[in-house]
């Protein structure tokens, strides 16, 4: 593939993901004043547990299949591509009549420790929340395969459009459940468009399953499942623990926090779904390392101008999308905000080893930051409270991302690391400086300085894009 086309290709890609999750996401932002008005703290509290349980049990029931349905099937014949499609979606419904089986056969006395109190009475939501969920992100992840990224991106505006006219409605009425059921019919009827989209009805045969191809399959996939619970670990193990210290309504502020991070993540998520096309195409190119550091600079520049942006403007964003008696949770957004960008970077370096199938790598990198993510939690949160969570994903983050740097150095030449550490000093100094000084002027003249440094440092990006801007005015 020609030099510009391959560019020309990623650019194609991130904007149709970029439509599929930026809509979900700006409608999500739109809907942040409406919930927390109608939504009290110990309810956002309630809701992140049950999407938290939700993230663990999806990658368990679906074996890690989704992810093997994206890889394996790509650029194969019709006939294979039915075969793995097949054979996944048949899978996956043999685990589903399992879990309800075992679910339901369960003591009450366990159901109410995985779901204490008033979070009982939202059982029904979770169950069908995970049957969904792993539906989704195997239709979702086929599609993409199948490099329908028109379908894909609609999808992603179908499912936005539906949750807000959806919680309008039933949000007023019902609360908490009346946001569960706008989630879950959105989630449904999405997932169904998805399905119509690719013409999945051409993919499926009920008896069309290839014990050799689902092992093949499964020796990919199963190593990521571990995988998945240890990034849940990272990510999620200090709901639980947060549950028991600080209680729900701590856990509502920290609900309210983490949603404005997550612009971090779906930035990324957009660019890197997209991405995963591209890889798999360059690699063993000797482009392939050029093209990956390039990559690399740009994204790492995306993500700290996020940051920078919380900073800034996080009190102001609060005072007009967020009811006051969620106002608090400002103070956790840029450190969020920090293991959000660790949490992209880990993902990114990660992406060699999965053109490589180097699951494994995955498993112990996730491993590692795990077991460092649930000291750090049970160490720092009853002492910090939600701060103690803050500081401690950042920390296991960290540790993700300089375990699978280490490891991807002979497979990628890392480009422009003298570089790259000026422009984390300079974001380290900007974020010490929001919790260190206490007066507002100061604390905001010393991040714009240091985000002009930033810029300074990243020049050479900048002027690239602005030529390629110019170049694309002057054919107009």
């Amino acid at each position: 593939m020609p030099e510009q086309n391959k560019y020309k290709r990623l650019g194609k890609n991130s904007i149709f993901t970029f439509i599929g999750n930026v809509g979900p996401q700006f409608i999500s932002f739109l809907l942040v004043p409406f919930y927390t008005y109608w939504l009290t703290k110990e309810d956002y509290g309630i809701q992140d547990l049950i999407l938290t349980y939700m993230g663990f049990v999806v990658p368990y029931l679906s074996l890690g299949l989704y992810e093997a349905v994206f890889l394996f099937p790509k650029g194969k014949p019709k006939e294979e591509q039915k075969k793995y499609f097949t054979t996944t979606v048949n899978t996956i419904n043999i685990s589903i009549v399992l879990f309800l089986l075992v679910w339901f056969l369960l003591p009450s006395s366990i159901h109410n420790i995985i779901l204490p109190g008033r979070m009982r009475n939202y059982e029904i939501f979770l169950v069908i929340a995970i049957i969904s969920g792993v539906y989704q992100r195997v239709l979702q992840n086929f599609a993409r395969s199948l490099d329908k990224m028109r379908v894909y991106s609609i999808t992603g505006v179908v499912y936005a459009i539906l949750v807000l006219i959806i919680s309008l409605i039933t949000v007023p009425i019902y609360g908490l459940a009346g946001f569960f059921i706008a989630f879950l019919s959105a989630q449904i009827l999405s997932t169904i468009y998805t399905f119509l989209g690719i013409k999945g009805w051409q993919y499926y045969s009920l008896t069309d399953s290839n014990k050799r191809i689902l092992l093949l399959m499964l020796k990919y996939s199963i190593p990521l499942v571990p995988n998945a619970t240890m990034w849940w670990v990272v990510n999620s193990i200090n709901r639980p623990i947060m549950l028991s210290t600080v209680g729900l309504e701590e856990m509502g502020l920290y609900a309210v926090a983490h949603r404005f991070p997550s612009i971090i993540t779906t930035i990324f998520f957009v660019f890197f779904s997209a991405l995963q096309i591209s890889v798999i195409e360059e690699y063993g190119k000797k482009s392939y390392s050029t093209f990956y550091n390039k990559v690399f600079r740009v994204i790492f520049l995306m993500l700290l101008l996020v940051m920078f942006f919380f900073m800034l403007f996080g009190d102001i964003i609060f005072d007009i999308l967020v009811d006051d008696k969620f106002h608090s949770a400002v103070y956790y957004l840029p450190i969020l905000s920090l293991g959000a960008i660790l949490s992209s970077l880990s993902t990114y370096v990660g992406s060699t080893f999965t053109v490589l199938k180097k699951t494994m790598i995955f498993l112990y990198s996730s491993i590692l930051a795990a077991v460092i993510a649930v000291f750090a939690n049970f160490m720092l949160i009853p002492i910090y409270g939600v701060m103690g969570a803050c500081f401690a994903i950042c920390l296991s983050q960290l540790v993700m991302f300089l375990y699978r740097w280490y490891k991807s150095y002979k497979y990628v030449n890392f480009q422009n690391r003298i570089r790259l550490t000026l422009i984390s000093i300079c974001s380290l100094v900007a974020l010490m400086s929001y919790y260190i000084i206490s007066t507002p002027y100061v604390r905001i003249i010393i991040i714009s300085i240091l985000l002009i440094i930033l810029f300074i440092l990243n020049y050479d990006i900048s002027k690239n894009i602005r030529e390629v801007l110019l170049k694309r005015k002057s054919r107009l």
